[in-house]
């Protein structure tokens, strides 16, 4: 994978849908995140993995928070897991460690 680029897995488990994130989200692939984060049923929940994730940037933030309103316009919820510090940080700066469900580990 070359530096910048994001690869995501997905998992559907019926109303859960995991999506395991590589790489970096930032301008470059917060689009594809939006993308591949559709169809999350009304009522699922969305987690996404980010153990793998290496770097986020504010686009990386913005998606996160699109997310986010998308949960609750859509009716489903929303949860981050394997949050490294580098993330953490830029979601405590963000206020959305407030916002959004964050796990230790994956279901």
């Amino acid at each position: 994978m070359a530096l910048g680029e994001l690869s995501i897995a997905r998992d559907d488990r019926g109303d859960l849908v995991v999506l395991a994130l590589h790489g970096e989200l930032d301008r470059t692939s917060a689009d594809k995140l939006l993308a591949d984060a559709s169809g999350v049923p009304l009522g699922g929940e969305l987690v996404l993995d980010l153990s793998a994730l290496r770097r986020l940037d504010p686009s990386g933030v913005r998606a996160l928070t699109n997310l986010d309103v998308r949960s609750r316009v859509e009716r489903w919820s929303f949860a981050l897991t394997g949050v490294q510090p580098q993330v953490a940080a830029m979601l405590a700066e963000a206020q959305l460690d407030q916002r959004i469900d964050v796990r230790d580990s994956a279901p």
